[in-house]
């Protein structure tokens, strides 16, 4: 979605996401595979979101850009946070990652969440 602000509501199943400039979901949302959110892009989830596979932890979640978090999000593989990579909670929002947290350097997460297995301290 170069140069796009793509907005989304409802439930959908995907097999992966790439996220290049401005993605916003509503809804739940499953992803099976992997979700790659590119330096200068903006992943929004509000609701619910499900990724990876529990019986495959390499499928990964990896942020180089933004991810905001309004609810409640559950990473089966791994969460890999490079330089640069921000991740922003709003109020009540959870975290639950079941695979291992790589945080490289300028890594920065906010605001007031709850961290399910503290993966991300």
């Amino acid at each position: 979605n170069s140069g796009d602000n793509l907005i989304f509501q409802g439930s959908a199943s995907l097999q992966g996401i790439n996220v290049n400039q401005n993605l916003t979901f509503c809804g739940s949302l499953s992803v099976a595979q992997g979700i790659n959110i590119n330096s200068g892009g903006v992943f929004t989830m509000k609701g619910s979101m499900a990724q990876g596979n529990y019986n495959n932890p390499y499928l990964s979640f990896n942020v180089n850009g933004t991810l905001k978090i309004n609810g409640s999000v559950v990473i089966y593989g791994n969460l890999i946070l490079n330089s640069g990579a921000k991740l922003e909670f709003t109020s009540g929002s959870s975290i639950a990652i079941y695979g291992n947290v790589t945080k490289n350097s300028g890594v920065t997460i906010t605001g007031d969440y709850t961290d399910s297995f503290n993966k991300l301290k």
